[in-house]
């Protein structure tokens, strides 16, 4: 998957949106905007070249559908559901296997968002079956079916994560996340606890975690840029395997600690 940066640096378009409410979600030219009962979505690029699509530049009533622990956004007149991870800052779409959109709900130049470095992400196990690797590069994007797994015995408890970051936190996704298949969230585990070591200051952070997909922040007192090392302390257990899963780690930065 091609790399995202969400940069809330906003070209010209954003201007126009000024008055939008804490539901409004903005990022790489795109804005998704929850009004009531109905959301619109808008596309900066396709509205001015006036080319027709079946989802950009409409309005839709909606309404939200739990499947396990995944939710999906059920759009009227739409074709199929869109599977949705968010909280009240950050919001990602996928029309199944597709991410369709990635955006913040921020004020103007306030943050970066980014995927920790494929290069300096690595684990102290991955698992393996046939062909299919749970690899540590799978924490640096948000491709479905694609999360890192441990693949000691057990549950994965003391295994270890390591990389590196420039900002003030981390953004956690847990779990096995599929479109298709829900269920793989629940049966597989997921983190329930975990160690966050900023090497660099030998400062340590310990983080109790939701069982939930969905992002999760984690908040350091500091700016941070160095190697960090992530233990899993204790996990929710999965209800048909003992791969403990993680879909993506990012990091954030404030523009204010430049």
């Amino acid at each position: 998957m091609k790399k995202y940066a969400i940069c809330l640096l906003f070209l010209y378009f954003s201007l126009a949106f000024c008055e939008i409410t804490k539901q409004s979600y903005s990022g790489m030219l795109k804005l998704v905007t929850f009004k009531g009962h109905s959301i619109e979505f808008y596309d900066a690029l396709k509205k001015n070249s006036g080319v027709a699509d079946d989802l950009w530049n409409r309005s839709f009533e909606y309404n939200f559908v739990t499947k396990g622990k995944l939710d999906y956004l059920v759009l009227n007149g739409y074709k199929e559901p869109l599977l949705a991870l968010k909280s009240d800052e950050l919001l990602i779409l996928f029309n199944n296997a597709e991410m369709l959109f990635m955006g913040v709900n921020k004020p103007l130049n306030e943050e970066f968002i980014d995927f920790v470095p494929k290069l300096a992400t690595k684990c102290s196990t991955e698992l393996k079956e046939g062909e299919k690797r749970y690899a540590s590069e799978n924490l640096c994007n948000l491709n479905l079916c694609e999360p890192w797994a441990e693949g000691e015995k057990g549950y994965g408890v003391g295994e270890k994560i390591f990389t590196s970051i420039n900002g003030n936190g981390l953004l956690i996704f847990s779990g096995y996340v599929s479109y298709s298949n829900p269920k793989l969230y629940s049966d597989n585990p997921r983190p329930k606890r975990i160690k966050v070591l900023l090497k660099e200051k030998n400062r340590e952070y310990i983080f109790e975690l939701k069982d939930t997909p969905n992002p999760q922040r984690l908040e350091f007192e500091e700016l941070y840029n160095g190697e960090i090392e992530i233990t899993l302390l204790d996990i929710y257990k999965g209800a048909r395997y003992k791969d403990t899963c993680i879909n993506s780690i990012m990091y954030y930065i404030r523009v204010e600690s430049f």
